[in-house]
């Protein structure tokens, strides 16, 4: 039954609203694909109480506004969801031949039509899905977008990053499987062909960091989900975020950066001085930001695991070390989080926790990767 979520990866961000579409029925198919047998190894009680105690501290910050509730609620829990596939707990054997073979079958058609896409943008035209089946905002292009700015392709997805999120994902797979399974060169190679196409920023970036750390290892002789690849992959990581937004990223999208980027470090010590468990999202886009008139709390909101520490303070810099720590063993897992979590909207989204558990579960039930993850 799984295997039906990997067909669903390119419209993973289609359903009704936030809490009902394609995503939480992949996440519900993920849970039952648990082996209950040895149920008993997630240890949920330490991280269950930080759960309840984030949804009590929002309730009471926010008044109890149910909008901020139910939105922390739905955070909490995708963060058990994913300490769930975390945890050293295993899952029903999955045949990692028939995933890829799915994989490439999907790649391939989502790269077929980014590259349509990308030709027929320059004829001034594009084809997407109805907006009417996102539950978020689709970017639709107008007459003038075509003319006067730079529209880019999106596949299935609500824009260009999400779809460098999915060639990502599909990379990462191919990457740690590449030794095991022969095909997964073929997803390496159209995978890359996607985020090339997608010309999503974070998407080359983190590829070109995914390139370094299989280089380093090449030569040192190590393997890439050592340790040692994880000290690579973390100062690459901020090297590469720092000169690519503070340099190459600098010459169009500099209102971008600054509101990514510049502002909250800025900003950031005095908002957690004032507000040492945050803020919730809903109340926080009324107030104002402290010296920087010039911009608002939804466009320094697009960063995941920013809005993640904002939303929650020093709860919200828990759960980033929590669901990070047990990546601590493997560079290139570890360098996937961390790109989700650069993301637009929230770290905790139903869409990208399905994308990040399906790539967990799947490399879990591969022999031989399970003490890695």
């Amino acid at each position: 039954m799984i295997y039906f979520c990997f067909l669903l990866l390119p419209f993973i961000q289609l359903g009704i609203n936030w809490w009902i579409g394609v995503p939480l029925l992949c996440l519900i198919i993920i849970l039952v694909s648990l082996d209950f047998g040895n149920i008993a190894d997630i240890k949920l009680g330490t991280f269950g109480l930080l759960a309840w105690m984030i949804v009590l501290a929002t309730a009471f910050n926010s008044y109890g506004d149910s909008r901020e509730i139910l939105r922390a609620f739905r955070e909490i829990l995708v963060f058990l969801f994913m300490l769930v596939a975390l945890s050293p707990v295993k899952f029903k054997r999955i045949i990692p031949e028939k995933v890829i073979k799915i994989l490439l079958i999907v790649s391939t058609s989502v790269f077929l039509l980014t590259l349509f896409q990308f030709f027929a943008i320059r004829f001034g035209f594009t084809v997407l899905l109805p907006e009417s089946w996102y539950p978020r905002k689709l970017f639709t292009p107008t007459a003038l977008d075509f003319k006067y700015s730079l529209v880019r392709p999106s596949a299935t997805f609500t824009e260009p990053s999400y779809l460098g999120l999915f060639g990502f994902a599909n990379l990462i797979i191919g990457v740690l499987l590449g030794k095991k399974y022969s095909t997964s060169k073929f997803l390496i190679y159209i995978s890359v062909a996607t985020i090339v196409l997608s010309q999503s920023k974070s998407g080359i970036l983190f590829s070109m960091l995914l390139a370094s750390i299989l280089i380093f290892a090449r030569i040192r002789h190590e393997n890439i989900e050592s340790v040692k690849m994880v000290t690579v992959a973390l100062p690459l990581t901020i090297l590469g975020l720092v000169l690519f937004f503070f340099n190459f990223g600098s010459l169009n999208d500099s209102t971008s950066i600054r509101d990514r980027i510049m502002i909250p470090a800025r900003i950031g010590f005095d908002y957690f001085l004032k507000n040492p468990f945050g803020v919730p999202y809903y109340q926080r886009l009324e107030m104002p930001v402290f010296q920087f008139e010039s911009t608002n709390w939804f466009a320094l909101s697009h960063n995941g695991l920013l809005n993640l520490i904002f939303d929650y303070g020093i709860f919200g810099f828990l759960i980033v070390i929590v669901l990070i720590l047990p990546l601590r063993k493997n560079g290139p897992l570890l360098l996937f989080f961390i790109y989700l979590g650069i993301q637009n909207g929230s770290f905790l989204d139903f869409d990208k926790a399905a994308i990040a558990l399906l790539v967990l579960v799947f490399l879990k039930s591969c022999r031989g990767l399970r003490d890695s993850v």
